[in-house]
């Protein structure tokens, strides 16, 4: 029997999942996370069939699924679930095997998420439109790339894990090559050395981008967010090293570059105006 209190609805976004009640009861579904679903039977839903996050912010995922963490901060849990795992439960053809990709899924603290702290739409909504503006901005060190997202609620965010160090793994691997303790929690310190090895990145390549694109008084980042990355809404980034990928080099020389996370506060009333068509994606 159709249930009347749940409500679908078709955003710039994606597929909007309302369902009346608490706080948190929000899901989007991009075109990514549609498609992905779609390639594999449906069966990616059982990722998520028991996560949550109580009131100790426990984690708890269905029983086929047991993931690395891989970062955890002031507002949220981050953990890694890896390929070889999820090929054991979704099923494809071995020749394709290579294609089920890795998923991070970053889970928000119910504890600070109400407060201060950014919640998963935030950083979702800041994410898409910070990619946005950056990308038609005239860049001489890098090109800027998209990351792509799952699905997002409240207090999840979902999206495609990244072979590649961040910049603050990269600029410490290029500064002591000699560095002994583990660079990061997701990719070890032989893979960080040999990204960089294979690409040819250079440490001044690394300072250059920084400089442009990071730099908390003049990057591109902090000049975006005064226009609010063309949205008029008041975006608060976060133009820190652990923020961004660096995902190689394009044919001109110049770095590939993914930025993630930039929003650091609560944005009041975002979901609503999402649902109502308050809110678009930038041409």
């Amino acid at each position: 029997m159709f249930n009347k209190q749940v409500k679908r609805q078709q955003t710039p976004f994606g597929v909007m999942i309302h369902k009346r009640g608490p706080v948190g009861s929000n899901l989007l579904i991009t075109k990514n996370g549609r498609n992905l679903g779609l390639r594999h039977g449906k069966k990616i839903g059982q990722l998520l069939k028991s996560v949550r996050i109580d009131k100790k912010d426990r984690v708890h995922f269905s029983e086929n699924v047991h993931p690395v963490e891989i970062g955890f901060g002031q507002h949220a849990r981050v953990f890694r679930l890896f390929s070889a795992e999820q090929a054991q439960f979704i099923q494809e053809r071995p020749d394709l095997a290579h294609r089920v990709p890795s998923f991070v899924l970053k889970l928000y603290r119910r504890s600070v998420s109400r407060k201060t702290e950014p919640d998963g739409f935030t950083q979702f909504f800041a994410n898409t439109f910070a990619f946005n503006w950056l990308k038609n901005q005239p860049t001489k060190t890098c090109i800027i790339r998209p990351l792509s997202t799952f699905f997002v609620s409240e207090f999840l965010k979902v999206r495609k894990f990244v072979n590649a160090p961040t910049l603050e793994e990269a600029y410490i691997a290029l500064m002591d090559k000699r560095v002994s303790h583990p660079l990061g929690q997701a990719l070890t310190n032989e893979q960080i050395y040999r990204f960089l090895e294979r690409n040819k990145i250079s440490f001044n390549e690394l300072e250059r981008m920084d400089a442009e694109l990071m730099n908390e008084r003049n990057g591109l980042l902090v000049k975006g967010a005064k226009i609010g990355f063309g949205t008029g809404i008041e975006i608060e980034p976060d133009p820190i090293m652990k923020n961004a990928f660096v995902l190689g080099k394009g044919k001109d020389g110049r770095l590939l570059v993914s930025v993630f996370d930039q929003g650091k506060t609560p944005l009041k009333g975002l979901v609503d105006r999402i649902r109502k068509g308050k809110i678009f994606l930038a041409r």
